[in-house]
């Protein structure tokens, strides 16, 4: 964390710059490079409800306790569940067990024959997660 530079975006190691780009992340995770890129974070537009996603997605599944977001635990079908598990790590959340709206499109769309560009998606957050970190002091 101490060798990450806020404003370079990159490691500073010995008077060295390492940047973390996309290859590197496609590399050690073998993501897809190709196709769109995912949307992680933000929200994705729908005109739809919360409750209205849940019940197209995933029909059964709950809100999570005091939240507005559906725990994943609750979901039924067993794909979609480790798909969400898997983009809320990827997005790097602060509660990977819960799902927003804009997680539950994405899933959706996952379960379709779509390619996407993880590797970009990914490095992308893992840059501003260890900004977040370097600027707030947050695990």
């Amino acid at each position: 964390m101490d060798a990450w530079d806020v404003d370079d975006q990159v490691f500073r190691l010995r008077d060295q710059a390492l940047e973390l780009d996309v290859s590197d992340v496609y590399f050690i995770t073998g993501l897809s490079r190709r196709g769109a890129r995912p949307i992680l974070i933000g929200s994705r537009p729908s005109g739809e409800k919360m409750i209205e996603v849940m019940d197209r997605v995933c029909p059964g599944a709950q809100f999570g306790r005091n939240s507005a977001k559906v725990d994943i635990a609750t979901v039924l079908d067993l794909v979609l569940r480790v798909i969400l598990f898997t983009i809320t790590r990827a997005a790097g959340v602060q509660v990977p067990h819960e799902a927003s709206k804009n997680h539950l499109l994405l899933a959706k769309k996952c379960l379709n024959p779509t390619l996407f560009d993880w590797a970009t998606a990914v490095t992308t957050n893992i840059k501003r997660q260890l900004t977040k970190c370097k600027r707030r002091g947050v695990k």
